[in-house]
């Protein structure tokens, strides 16, 4: 439904410049994010839902090991789309976040 409402043009150009990420590995070399992760000296809170299958659930826990102060939140409900449950738990980060001393 939000896709639909951005309209068809929106929807072509995200799709090539998705592709086109992608088709050059997003232009990192090999695993550069993953071994620069461990440097983050902000909050990381990860949310992977069970049953994405664009971005399987074996990322969200390489990042988790990298980045040795992060929390990994799994929503078992939901796909790659963002749905009402990963909503609810993006705001709860968000809130948490704002409410720090540091935010």
């Amino acid at each position: 439904k939000a896709f639909k409402a951005k309209g068809r043009d929106w929807l072509i150009a995200h799709s090539l410049i998705e592709a086109h990420y992608f088709s050059n590995a997003c232009f990192l070399d090999g695993d550069a994010l993953i071994e620069g992760a461990g440097r983050l000296t902000m909050p990381v809170d990860i949310l992977q839902t069970r049953y994405d299958l664009v971005c399987p659930a074996q990322a969200a826990w390489r990042l988790h090991g990298a980045v040795p102060h992060s929390t990994l939140q799994i929503v078992t409900q939901g796909g790659h789309a963002m749905s009402e449950p990963m909503f609810k738990r993006v705001r709860e980060v968000f809130d948490r976040l704002a409410a720090s001393p540091a935010g």
